[in-house]
C-alpha cells in the first residue's frame, strides 16, 4: 500500500514538473492572458489523455493521437497552440461557446473554466464512442458547464444558440451555414480553412450579414468529416496567398457550398 502511494506521488510530481515546463515553453512562444494560464494550471493535460503515453509524451509540445479507426482519426492538439487559440477567442465569464470537434475534451474544459459557471461550452463530436468517453471523463472530473453532443458539428447545436464564440478543431473547406445562423452578431469564430498546401487559422468577427477576418495564422489540423467533410479545391489557394482581408458570406445560390469566400 505504501509503495503504491509513493508511486502515485511520484507520478503527480512528475506531472506537475512537466506541466510547468510546458507552460514556460508556451509563454516563451506566445503572450497568453492570465485567464488562460490559470485554466491551464487547474486542468492538467494528462487528465484528458486515455491512451498509454508517458508523462513526458503527454507534456510534449506536439499533438497526440487519441483515436483511430478505418474512418476517423482524432488528436489532442499541440498544447501551446491550444492555449494560443483560446487566448485569441477573448473569452469572458458568462460566454456561451460552440465547438466543432470535442476530441479529448481538454480544449472545451479549458474554455469552460474561463467562461465560468454562468457560461457554457457546447462541443459536438462526430465519433460516438469518443463523445461518450469524453462525456464520462468530464463528469468524473466534475466539470459541469461543458456539454458534449454526439453528432455532426456541421449542424452546430440549435437548442443552445445563439453563441458568443465558436471554434473549429478540424480543418474545413466550407463554413457550414449553422455557424452563420448560430453565432451572435459581434461574436468571434476561430475557423480552420484547409488549402492544398497549408491550413489557415482565421479569427473572424460576425457582422450583420457575414464574417470578417481579424487575423490569421498557419496551422495544421485533421480534416473535418461528416456532411461538410473537407474537399480540397484549387480555388482556395488564392485565399491562402492573398494579402487582403477575407470575408465569408452565406451562400444563397445553392451551388453545393454553404459559404462564399471573397477578398477585400
Amino acid at each position: 500500500m505504501r509503495a503504491t502511494r509513493l508511486h502515485k506521488r511520484k507520478l503527480e510530481n512528475s506531472g506537475m514538473e512537466n506541466q510547468e515546463r510546458l507552460l514556460d515553453l508556451a509563454l516563451n512562444k506566445y503572450r497568453l492572458s492570465p485567464q488562460v494560464v490559470a485554466a491551464y494550471k487547474k486542468l492538467p493535460r494528462h487528465l484528458f489523455i486515455k491512451r498509454s503515453y508517458s508523462m513526458d509524451e503527454m507534456y510534449g509540445d506536439y499533438p497526440l493521437e487519441i483515436y483511430r479507426d478505418e474512418k476517423y482519426i482524432s488528436t489532442i492538439s499541440q498544447p501551446s497552440f491550444v492555449m494560443l487559440m483560446i487566448d485569441m477567442l477573448d473569452l469572458k465569464p458568462g460566454h456561451k461557446v460552440l465547438e466543432l470537434g470535442a476530441g479529448s475534451g481538454w480544449n472545451a474544459a479549458l474554455m469552460g473554466e474561463i467562461v465560468g459557471p454562468a457560461g457554457k461550452v457546447v462541443s459536438v463530436e462526430i465519433i460516438p464512442s469518443l463523445a461518450q468517453e469524453t462525456k464520462d471523463n468530464l463528469s468524473f472530473l466534475g466539470i459541469a458547464n461543458v456539454e458534449i453532443i454526439s453528432g455532426d458539428g456541421a449542424t452546430g447545436y440549435p437548442p443552445e444558440a445563439p453563441y458568443d464564440r465558436g471554434i473549429f478543431t478540424a480543418g474545413a473547406t466550407d463554413l457550414p451555414k449553422a455557424f452563420h445562423e448560430q453565432i451572435k452578431v459581434g461574436g468571434k469564430l476561430l475557423f480552420v480553412l484547409k488549402t492544398q498546401s497549408i491550413d489557415l487559422l482565421l479569427l473572424l468577427i460576425k457582422k450583420e450579414d457575414h464574417f470578417e477576418e481579424l487575423s490569421r495564422l498557419s496551422c495544421s489540423f485533421v480534416p473535418m468529416k461528416g456532411q461538410k467533410a473537407a474537399r480540397i479545391t484549387n480555388d482556395l489557394d488564392t485565399l491562402r496567398d492573398t494579402q487582403g482581408k477575407l470575408e465569408i458570406y452565406p451562400n444563397f445560390k445553392k451551388e453545393g457550398r454553404d459559404s462564399l469566400f471573397s477578398i477585400t
